[in-house]
C-alpha cells in the first residue's frame, strides 16, 4: 500500500429480517435517492426509496380500511410500478399475494381468481 493511501474496510451491510425491515434498511442507506424510474404520460416519475414506503404505507391503509389487510390480493398485469407497490405492499400484510399471468385466457383467469378464494383484484 502505498504510504499516504487510507485503508478502506469494506461497509457490512445488515442482513433483513422481513419485507418491513428490508424497506426500512433501503430507506436508512439510500433515503432520497431514486428507488424507481418510469415513464407516464407526463414524462420520466422518479419515486424515492421514502416515497416508495410511502406509498406501500399509503396503499396499505386503503386496504385495511375497506377490510382486505388480511385478504387474498390478486394482481394481474404487466411489470410496472404500480405491480411492484401492490406486491410489496401485500408482502407486508396478512395477507396473501396471489400473481396471476396475464397472458391467460379470460376463462383461466376467472378460474384462478374464483378458486384462488381472492379477495380483491389489482
Amino acid at each position: 500500500m502505498a504510504k499516504n493511501a487510507i485503508a478502506r474496510h469494506p461497509k457490512v451491510l445488515k442482513t433483513p429480517t422481513s419485507i418491513k425491515n428490508m424497506l426500512q434498511l433501503s430507506i436508512d442507506e439510500a433515503g432520497d435517492r431514486a428507488a424507481y424510474k418510469y415513464r407516464t404520460s407526463d414524462g420520466i416519475r422518479e419515486v424515492s426509496y421514502k416515497q416508495f414506503k410511502e406509498e406501500t404505507l399509503w396503499l396499505g391503509t386503503g386496504l385495511n380500511s375497506i377490510g382486505m389487510a388480511r385478504g387474498h390480493i390478486a394482481c394481474v398485469g404487466e411489470n410496472s410500478y404500480n405491480w411492484i407497490l401492490t406486491y410489496l405492499t401485500a408482502l407486508q400484510s396478512e395477507g396473501v399475494f396471489c400473481p396471476i399471468d396475464k397472458e391467460l385466457p379470460e376463462s383461466d383467469l376467472i378460474n384462478n381468481i374464483v378458486h384462488g378464494d381472492d379477495d380483491i383484484v389489482f
